[in-house]
């Protein structure tokens, strides 16, 4: 089985979209060689990120983001066990302001962890969801 996490953060200050895409290329190869999959988001204020892996690397992982100055008011709304990874093409996917921001800032609201709207989120966000909305 696969742990599958999302959780949603704001940007602190001076957290912009040139510190995103260094978060990005930092992801891609430390994800690589931890064996983990996912996506992250970024609307200019607010980060999400589905992280996908072993249940022990996805959580070592999630403690070292958690201690990351440059997000703050980390959320975790997903948290499951799943038999395939809906990111496993990408070490590190990316995306960027799309119509998916919206859906982010109402799930930042008070969701609780593992709620159908999260989940039915996550569900929805596939590689091809993803390419369609870059």
């Amino acid at each position: 089985m696969i742990r599958q996490v999302l959780y949603v953060s704001h940007a602190t200050r001076g957290t912009d979209a040139r510190v995103a895409r260094e978060i990005l290329a930092a992801s891609q190869t430390n994800n690589w060689r931890l064996d983990i999959t996912g996506i992250l988001m970024f609307s200019g204020l607010r980060f999400a990120q589905v992280l996908e892996g072993k249940a022990d690397s996805v959580q070592g992982l999630l403690d070292k983001v958690a201690c990351d100055t440059r997000h703050g008011g980390m959320r975790l709304l997903v948290d499951r066990e799943v038999r395939w990874r809906a990111h496993g093409d990408w070490s590190m996917g990316y995306l960027s302001r799309s119509e998916l921001s919206e859906a982010l800032m109402r799930l930042e609201s008070d969701t609780p962890t593992g709620s159908p709207e999260a989940l039915a989120f996550l569900e929805t966000m596939t590689i091809d969801t993803v390419m369609g909305a870059l």
